[in-house]
């Protein structure tokens, strides 16, 4: 049998197994313990982006870095959620995206941003077992009180996720709550395009050539035509095109951007791969990841792309400062 059909076999049967066969079949991993809980009380801001806190809710633990000055209101907020098998800090790692929430008067933005990582997997946390699955609708309740606890611009209220927190979170919130958000970054993608018709929200898409759901799959092309589909007459833009974005681990990329007919949707392919995994040794899957440009020190980290001339949280972070609502 071919190895790499059971390569991909075994890789699509772990990241479906909480789909398939509930929550129970996650990987435990550790969670600093909440020091707070519902409704929000504390609303002091955080000592720093490497410090955050942490919320229990409904039965999920909540990452949340909250800069000086957003206690009196008026900052932005951006959800930022892990994929299958992690946490708010395997995905932070990847995105820095507190740190650049942060800063984000450095890069043009009125005020920082608050960010949210909700803990989705299976983990401990002092002493106890959690298990909250993907739950977009508990999810959603937590950033509207958010949103009322530090009064947060309505107009910049964005949402960004990888592999599994794209297809279970950011895929829905697109469908559904349309309204609340002002625009939306996918990051690697899995199985399946939008399950809708698209709304007119902003929308900034992100993939490794060397990603199985890119080079196999096809899903950031079929995300593509179904925004081309609803645009009618477009116009075409490439932003950045390196020759060789195509070329395995050399981290270059192209990024191109279509509009019309009021939709703005963004793509960008990067050759960007990972460590950690057998797949990534055996040149397979190594495109699932996060691109982190030149801060990965650690080959072996297995959702950082240990090289790319980009870090993905700074090219989201600038989409989402350009498309408030």
């Amino acid at each position: 049998m071919n190895l790499r059909f059971v390569v991909l076999a075994t890789v699509l049967f772990i990241v479906t197994m909480p789909t398939v066969f509930g929550e129970e079949f996650h990987f435990a991993y550790i969670v600093d313990p909440p020091t707070e809980t519902c409704p929000i009380t504390n609303i002091d801001s955080t000592p720093s982006p490497s410090e955050p806190r942490q919320y229990e809710c409904d039965g999920i633990i909540y990452t949340v870095s909250v800069p000086p000055g957003c206690e009196k209101g008026g900052c932005g907020l951006i959800v930022d959620q892990h994929g299958a098998l992690m946490n708010a800090e395997n995905q932070n790692d990847g995105t820095h995206m507190r740190e650049f929430g942060w800063y984000a008067e450095e890069r043009g933005a009125k005020t920082p941003y608050i960010v949210i990582q909700p803990n989705l997997g299976t983990y401990w946390a002092g002493g106890k077992l959690y298990k909250p699955g993907f739950d977009k609708d508990k999810v959603l309740k937590f950033v509207k009180e958010a949103v009322n606890a530090w009064n947060v611009d309505r107009s910049r209220i964005h949402a960004l996720g990888f592999s599994q927190g794209t297809r279970d979170m950011v895929y829905r919130f697109i469908c559904e709550d349309s309204d609340f958000f002002a625009s939306y970054a996918l990051i690697a993608s899995i199985f399946g395009p939008l399950p809708c018709k698209p709304p007119k929200n902003p929308v900034f898409e992100i993939v490794g050539a060397y990603d199985v759901n890119y080079y196999l799959l096809g899903v950031i092309k079929k995300n593509r035509d179904l925004y081309l589909s609803s645009m009618g007459d477009y116009e075409e833009e490439t932003l950045h095109y390196d020759p060789y974005w195509w070329k395995y681990g050399s981290g270059k990329y192209v990024h191109k951007r279509y509009t019309g007919n009021g939709y703005w949707y963004e793509y960008l392919v990067h050759s960007g791969v990972g460590g950690g995994l057998v797949l990534v040794t055996l040149g397979f899957d190594g495109g699932h990841c996060l691109p982190n440009g030149k801060r990965l020190t650690n080959y072996m980290h297995e959702v950082t792309c240990f090289k790319a001339d980009f870090e993905v949280g700074a090219k989201v972070m600038d989409f989402f400062i350009a498309h408030p609502k």
